[in-house]
């Protein structure tokens, strides 16, 4: 079932005090899971570039009387998907600051489809890569194949609302919630994760890509 979708409201980017080069974004979220609270991330930012989280909060949403405010604790917190929720902040965040649009490949979900749309994927981003070459070339295949299989596969568990993606992934694939994530941290150095280039850039370089990508589902960005 898709992610249901999260209202978010992306502040100014404010100039740091004595500081030419750097600002700070404010992101926050109001997940319908947890009607009671607004989830806020501050990023720190430079011209044209989101830089990473300093700041993260969890509090009371809208003008409550102190008397309803709900209790935070760390039971609480520890069971919020706040990888997720970063996800679609830094989204929104990178769409303020970069002018960039929010994308992610094209939705699959059973293995057939994931399988796929990897390989079709692969042959656009790597038009010279021939596995039938030699064995160097067959294991690069093969891996830039599994990168795509698992951030596709990551990106359903996503939109599934799973509360560890790389959990979800890791007991399809028989392996560690670490590998996985070592996977998807090598899939964004290779420049195969949605988001790591900016929608437009990725159509510029490869334009017959555009089959293959969407918008990033879930953001209302007021």
């Amino acid at each position: 079932m898709p992610a249901r979708e999260i209202p978010i409201k992306v502040g100014a980017v404010t100039p740091v005090d004595g500081d030419p080069w750097h600002s700070t974004l404010v992101v926050t979220l109001e997940p319908p899971d947890y009607a009671d609270l607004a989830v806020t991330f501050e990023y720190l930012t430079k011209p044209l570039e989101v830089l990473h989280v300093y700041g993260f909060h969890v509090r009371p949403r809208g003008e409550r009387p102190a008397g309803e405010w709900g209790k935070v604790g760390a039971g609480l917190i520890r069971d919020m998907p706040v990888a997720r929720w970063e996800k679609l902040a830094r989204s929104a965040a990178v769409l303020e600051v970069e002018g960039a649009t929010p994308w992610g490949w094209r939705h699959a979900e059973s293995d057939d489809e994931i399988a796929e749309l990897a390989k079709a994927i692969v042959q656009v981003l790597f038009p010279d890569l021939d596995p039938l070459v030699g064995k160097a070339a067959a294991r690069r295949w093969s891996r830039m194949l599994r990168l795509v299989e698992v951030t596709l596969q990551t990106e359903a568990a996503e939109a599934r609302g799973e509360k560890s993606p790389a959990a979800a992934v890791a007991e399809e694939r028989g392996v560690t919630p670490g590998t996985v994530r070592s996977w998807l941290h090598q899939a964004r150095q290779e420049g195969v994760a949605p988001g790591e280039i900016s929608l437009e850039e990725l159509k510029e370089k490869h334009p017959e890509i555009a089959k293959y990508v969407e918008p990033r589902p879930g953001i209302a960005v007021d």
